[in-house]
């Protein structure tokens, strides 16, 4: 079954450019039936917020609006009354202040509540979905490290340095001597909403544009490199399966897949990394 979803997140002030996401709001469009998590421990999420009392109001606000709106019986009252996805409607498009929902996007589920643990534990519970990343990165500096003709090249956490005010960071390079022969980044699927990840994909695309066209530093510890522009960039996803990724994500990654091709960039899994790592140590 297909079920709407919006992420709701909050900024520390209205003028923020910083946000956490603390919700989900899960609805079915055939039954108008509509359920959310939020996190328990939202007091605690925003205690260092200074408009935190404000944005729990808001959201508690949010809650009964959603609650009174999908217990309305039908009656024959002349009074517009909005459903929940009205109301929610109305959110996307007005609250901007502390609070914010996201537009809507679709995930497969067998029952809303099942749609609704999902996204929680995906996008907003700091659990095991919010390790995986981090789990992916391991796995990726272990494969470089397993590599002995590699180990002394490896740099952790260099950054492409395109301008005084834009950089991209990446996970692993190698470099020998004076020169690049590989920068890694870990691409996170699981942990960001649609609009997230496509505004995180869009930047690194322009980025790397930017990099093929006019070149770059890179900044490793306190050494600046001035580089190549045709210096091997590889993308690592974790296993992009669909009964584990959410959707919409493996759809908008595979948007960019021939711009990606186009400016040399490489996407592996991270299990198909080893190929790629033990290629490249027979160059160094």
């Amino acid at each position: 079954m297909k079920f709407n979803y919006w992420t709701v997140r909050v900024k520390p002030t209205p003028a923020s450019v910083t946000r956490l996401g603390v919700g989900v709001i899960v609805g079915d469009s055939e039954n108008n039936s509509f359920g959310f998590r939020f996190l328990n421990t939202l007091g605690a999420k925003l205690r260092t917020f200074p408009s935190s009392r404000g944005a729990q109001i808001q959201i508690a606000q949010l809650k009964k609006m959603l609650q009174d709106a999908a217990n309305e019986e039908p009656t024959l009252d002349l009074q517009i009354k909005p459903s929940p996805r009205e109301l929610l409607n109305l959110a996307v498009e007005r609250w901007n202040n502390l609070v914010l929902i996201d537009p809507p996007n679709v995930v497969s589920a067998n029952s809303l509540e099942e749609a609704a643990d999902f996204l929680f534990d995906k996008l907003i519970f700091p659990g095991e979905s919010r390790a995986q990343p981090e789990r992916v990165r391991a796995t990726v500096k272990n494969c470089y490290r397993g590599e002995a003709r590699l180990r002394q090249f490896l740099v952790s956490e260099p950054r492409l340095i395109l301008s005084d005010w834009a950089e991209q960071k990446f996970d692993v390079g190698v470099v020998k001597e004076d020169q690049v022969l590989d920068l890694n980044r870990v691409l996170s699927l699981d942990t960001q909403s649609r609009s997230q990840l496509s505004e995180s994909l869009q930047v690194f695309t322009y980025r790397m544009q930017e990099f093929r066209e006019d070149g770059a530093e890179l900044k490793v510890a306190k050494a600046r490199l001035v580089i190549s522009k045709d210096v091997p960039v590889v993308l690592t996803t974790p296993a992009q399966d669909p009964a584990h990724t959410l959707e919409h994500n493996l759809e908008l990654l595979s948007t960019y897949q021939s711009p990606w091709a186009n400016l040399g960039i490489k996407i592996l899994e991270v299990e198909h990394l080893a190929t790629h790592v033990a290629s490249l140590a027979q160059k160094v």
